[in-house]
């Protein structure tokens, strides 16, 4: 019987920290793709209405997606041994790898499922993977300081 309870324990803390991992990786996504893309969209000229209609639309995508890329942020971090004493540039080289390999499949398949031409796709991605390079670094720092404070993780902090 003992052994029983301490699985259902067990049990209840597992559930309760992958809680705590979805909430914290899809409040990041949310969070930086609102911040971060909509400066952006501010800068080229959007209005403000159209930047927040624009980062509402881009709402469901982030929290669909901002999980399974904390999941795979992870495994590369895992795959390449990443710690908080890991060499700046190994941790930088992951942040961007795993953002634009993650990143770019979901932007071409956004652009594709709308109707755009598979030549203005290709432009279109080719531009995106030199923001999604400058992103990379900066999320993996949001998303690593957020989980810290989360009490999720305790890798990489620069």
């Amino acid at each position: 019987m003992p052994k029983n309870l301490e699985e259902k324990i067990s049990e209840k803390k597992l559930k309760k920290f992958s809680l705590r991992k979805f909430g914290t990786d899809t409040f990041a996504m949310v969070s930086f793709s609102f911040v971060v893309e909509g400066t952006r969209e501010l800068i080229v000229g959007m209005s403000p209405e159209q930047t927040l209609y624009s980062r509402l639309a881009g709402v469901p995508i982030d929290l669909v997606i901002g999980r399974p890329y904390g999941k795979y942020l992870d495994y590369l971090q895992s795959k390449f041994k990443i710690t908080e004493k890991s060499p700046f540039i190994k941790k930088t080289a992951v942040d961007i790898g795993a953002f634009v390999s993650a990143m770019m499949p979901i932007y071409a398949g956004i652009l594709y499922s709308i109707g755009v031409d598979k030549e203005t796709i290709a432009v279109s991605c080719a531009s995106a993977a030199l923001l999604q390079t400058a992103y990379g670094r900066p999320y993996g720092l949001y998303v690593d300081f957020l989980r810290k404070k989360f009490g999720k993780k305790n890798i990489p902090i620069i």
